[in-house]
């Protein structure tokens, strides 16, 4: 017998070691089972047929359940946790089902068969009458018949037939020309069903047509002619009529007489009367006379003025209905008809027109209208500046313009800044580029379209491409002494010559003789350059003579003698955008060295 300690202790133990046994069963996550189908039916069936799958673990979303029948996807329609309801999709082929739910796939082992829609082949269960004449009437009945005649192959004894009118279950035919005696046959679809009887085709009764006159012998297109002769078709329709070839409408029928127009385009030449098949010629021609319309005429038109692209109502007679055989002009400028009756034209005032009288022209003929019809101004509205960036910039820079009613050809565009014209390069009707001009200066941007100027609410600042260094630069390092430079406070002064600009210091010895010139480089080579040579003093200003603006010249303010100035290559000195600028100095015109200050950049 085990002591109740020890029993105890042995009874911890084994529930410790059960739950810590089930800790390491569930720890993990619990897997998804895989999907199983049982069944599915029908088996077999059309591309849209609906299917139900049956088994398990399937999801009860829809969405959720990946089915294919054969690989291609198929819609699920409704899900359950047992079923899924599917339809067998386009494209479709006969192979298993496969359903997946979450990454588990089951299938099918055997196949789904994708069968073709069978169209039900047609009948024949009887006809009437059971015999007759070439151009007689039958009815055939049956089923599986096509609703549309032309889709009804129909023959008897092989000879085709044309089907007048057609249903599901009932065909009408005429006995064509050539018939003989045998069975029925309606093709539908490709499929055919054969009368389980002969049709007897019956002796032609019907004697062929004769024309012995007509009258009149001769008029216009739309005149009214009466044939006379025998074995005409009661039926107006069941008369082919032709003069020269060309079908006319036949408005009325006897045995012996029919009645007809002229048709369009008809030409001189004989007349043929076809009835089952069977044609008669005339002996002699008829003879299409000029055609004789009654000319158009204008009684009014409104609005009485307009402005280009108005739309404009005329009233008068004997208008085509046809819009494109009205020729419209106003002052001569052939207008667009929109829209025509025999006594009401519609029309767009064309680009062009001018203040005039409106015609109407119709197969040759020209009505004018009484009083004339005003062309009015087309009014623009005027074009508006709402912004335009950047604000500042220097010239050359590129300006967009924003603002309302811009012409889209960039020349109808007249930009100026400040007054200056600029180049337009692009526009729409709400944007315009530009480039600043060369010499603008800070001011308004006005933008003219059509006459009509719009001023921007804020200014263009110009800004100088060429900025002076303002520091004092120490020549110092060159002969000893305490010169200094003070450059002009823009590049336009200097270019202007409106002030000069200084040297200061004291020189050893007392009379030195040096070179002062202003250089551009580019690629090594001085581009444009000027000196001067001087005596001596402690104060020098340096300047542009104000007389011959291409030379520099020293004044010695402390001494009497005149300073000697030269430029030896007679070129005019002028600052660019963008250049940069030095000041060099030299004792022998020959040896200027690697020193240079920055003057203008």
């Amino acid at each position: 017998m085990i002591p109740k300690r020890n029993a105890f202790y042995y009874l911890m133990s084994f529930i410790i070691l059960f739950s810590v046994s089930c800790q390491k069963e569930l720890s993990p996550e619990f897997p998804v089972p895989a999907p199983t189908i049982n069944t599915f039916t029908p088996t077999s069936g059309p591309v849209g047929t609906t299917v139900t799958i049956t088994g398990t673990n399937f999801s009860t979303n829809t969405a959720s359940n990946t089915v294919k029948v054969n690989g291609v996807p198929a819609q699920v329609t409704a899900a359950s946790a047992t079923l899924l309801r599917i339809t067998i999709p386009a494209g479709a082929t006969t192979g298993p089902v496969s359903v997946t739910v979450g990454g588990e796939t089951a299938t099918t082992t055997a196949n789904f068969t994708v069968t073709t829609v069978v169209t039900p082949s047609p009948t024949i269960t009887s006809f009437s009458p059971a015999s007759a004449a070439t151009g007689a009437t039958v009815t055939i009945t049956g089923t599986n018949f096509n609703t549309t005649p032309a889709n009804n192959i129909v023959m008897i004894n092989g000879v085709t037939a044309t089907v007048t009118a057609a249903t599901a279950t009932q065909l009408t035919i005429t006995v064509p020309a050539g018939a003989t005696t045998g069975a029925i046959t309606v093709t539908v679809n490709g499929q055919t069903a054969t009368s389980n009887t002969n049709f007897t085709v019956t002796g032609v009764v019907v004697p062929a047509p004769t024309i012995t006159s007509f009258t009149p012998t001769s008029g216009a297109v739309g005149a009214t002619v009466t044939i006379t002769g025998t074995n005409f078709s009661t039926v107006a329709a069941n008369n082919t009529v032709k003069i020269n070839g060309v079908t006319a409408t036949v408005t009325s029928a006897t045995a012996t007489q029919l009645t007809i127009t002229v048709p369009a385009g008809a030409t001189t030449g004989t007349i043929t009367v076809t009835v089952n098949g069977q044609t008669a010629m005339s002996l002699t021609n008829f003879t299409v006379t000029g055609v004789v319309t009654p000319a158009p005429t204008i009684t009014s038109f409104t609005p009485t003025s307009g402005a280009i692209g108005a739309t404009v109502t005329i009233t008068g007679t004997n208008f085509s209905t046809i819009a494109a055989n009205n020729t419209v002009k106003i002052n001569g400028v052939t207008a667009t008809v929109t829209a025509a009756t025999a006594t009401q034209l519609t029309i767009t005032v064309p680009a062009g027109a001018t203040t005039g009288s409106i015609t109407v022209t119709v197969n040759g003929q020209t009505a004018t209208s009484l009083t004339n019809f005003t062309v009015t101004a087309v009014v623009t509205p005027p074009p508006t500046i709402t912004s335009f960036t950047p604000t500042t910039g220097t010239e050359g820079v590129t300006l967009v313009i924003n603002g309302t009613n811009f012409s889209t050809t960039p020349g109808n565009n007249i930009v100026k800044v400040n007054g200056l014209t600029a180049t337009v390069t692009a526009s729409s009707s709400t944007q315009i580029g530009t480039t600043v001009p060369i010499g603008a200066t800070t001011g308004f941007i006005t933008v003219t379209v059509n006459g009509q100027t719009a001023t921007s609410n804020t200014v263009f600042t110009v800004q100088t491409p060429n900025q002076p260094l303002l520091q004092a630069v120490n020549f110092a390092q060159w002969n000893g002494t305490g010169m200094t430079i003070v450059p002009f406070a823009t590049a336009q002064e200097f270019m202007n010559f409106q002030k000069s600009f200084m040297f200061t210091g004291w020189f050893e010895p007392a009379t030195p003789r040096f070179y002062l010139r202003a250089i551009y480089e580019t690629g090594g080579i001085i581009k444009e350059h000027f000196w001067v040579e001087n005596g001596a003093g402690s104060v020098i200003e340096a300047r542009v003579n104000p007389n011959n603006k291409n030379l520099l010249y020293m004044d010695g303010s402390d001494f009497p003698h005149v300073v000697t100035t030269r430029n030896p290559n007679g070129q005019t000195f002028m600052i660019n955008p963008g250049e940069t600028w030095y000041i060099q100095m030299s004792f022998d015109n020959v040896n200027w060295g690697d020193k240079k200050f920055v003057l203008f950049n």
